[in-house]
């Protein structure tokens, strides 16, 4: 049993650790509520960057559906036309061919301009918020409008780009498809079949559209001289899915590729 002595030494004890532990203790309480204080103002000032970028992204869209037509989103073969068409007035009236032809060349070169001054505003835009929603808009914004004016390369940059830094986002499901295209655009088939294949290894969910995925690879397996391979894709996409629309077209396929394939398989044999 502990004397009355050592208790007391043990309390004693206990006392002195706590006053010199003190100020560390309170040192440490202090720098916690600093850094809560300090993630607060970085979380707010995240949010409010994340919202300028966005509206400052929504007028930017905004501009470009004038200029390259209001399914800019949803489709990229749209042809840069005038505000009223060709060769009408905006009061309805037709104008002689020499107008008509003066009038579009005067409409295309200031849409031209303005096309390149909303390109730099959204790399700006890249530059200032290089992690943000509005960043990853911007990059799509620019692969579409490269798309429009035909600058296939820059258009696969830009999708690539965020397939590779943002392959969560929603953009990249339609980058991902968007991507192979633009190389096709560019003569170049045997990279675009191998972006197809690769995407055949992640989920389905991830992409827009599957079965034209396995669609395009056997067209690129054909227009490349590979018979055997491009049938048996277009057999597999049939035989995967049969009621799809891509279905029916590998069927049309894979009649015209019927001397390629094996005889047990071929869509046009009849038994004797």
């Amino acid at each position: 049993m502990a004397t009355p002595r050592a208790t007391e030494t043990q309390k004693a004890t206990l006392l002195d650790y706590l006053n010199r532990a003190k100020i560390p203790l309170i040192a440490l309480f202090l720098l916690l509520i600093v850094a809560l204080i300090a993630f607060f103002i970085v979380m707010v000032v995240d949010q409010s960057r994340s919202e300028d970028a966005i509206e400052q992204i929504y007028g930017i869209e905004t501009t470009l559906r004038e200029l390259l037509g209001d399914s800019i989103l949803s489709s990229s073969e749209l042809p840069l036309v005038g505000e009223y068409g060709d060769g009408v007035t905006p009061d309805g009236e037709l104008l002689s061919v020499d107008d008509s032809n003066a009038q579009q060349t005067s409409e295309a070169d200031d849409n031209t301009k303005q096309i390149e001054t909303l390109k730099q505003e959204l790399k700006d835009v890249i530059t200032t918020y290089p992690r943000q929603y509005g960043s990853i808009r911007a990059r799509y914004l620019l692969a579409i409008t490269a798309w429009d004016t035909e600058d296939y390369e820059e258009a696969f940059q830009y999708f690539d780009d965020i397939v590779t830094n943002f392959p969560s986002n929603y953009l990249a499901v339609l980058s991902r498809n968007a991507a192979p295209v633009a190389l096709e655009e560019l003569g170049r088939q045997e990279e675009a079949l191998e972006y197809y294949q690769s995407l055949l290894e992640i989920d389905s969910s991830e992409l827009y559209a599957p079965n034209a995925t396995k669609f395009a690879i056997g067209r690129l397996l054909d227009s490349l001289g590979r018979k055997e391979e491009a049938y048996s894709q277009f057999e597999q996409l049939y035989i995967d899915d049969g009621s799809s629309i891509y279905a029916e077209l590998a069927k049309t396929r894979m009649i015209s590729l019927r001397d390629y394939a094996p005889e047990k398989d071929s869509p046009t044999e009849t038994e004797e």
